[in-house]
């Protein structure tokens, strides 16, 4: 379970800064909708991907004290 959001969190930072290269070379096929201003189309999309690993997160911070101990929780 721990290396899967690991994974997730890999794929969520390469689509950040991808994305982030996008925007601030003002591509076209930047991740922001056409109808929003610059900044609300940015806090938008980063918003998304920040709810993409925000209930993984929770439900990992429920494990046991054992688990949160051991080096891969802390890695994550």
């Amino acid at each position: 379970m721990l290396e899967l959001f690991k994974q997730d969190l890999k794929v969520v930072a390469t689509i950040f800064m991808e994305g982030k290269a996008l925007v601030e070379s003002n591509d076209e096929r930047a991740p922001i909708s056409n109808n929003l201003p610059p900044i609300s189309g940015a806090l938008n999309w980063t918003t998304g991907l920040l709810e993409r690993i925000k209930e993984p997160m929770e439900k990992l911070s429920l494990l046991s004290q054992s688990i949160q101990d051991r080096e891969e929780y802390k890695d994550v």
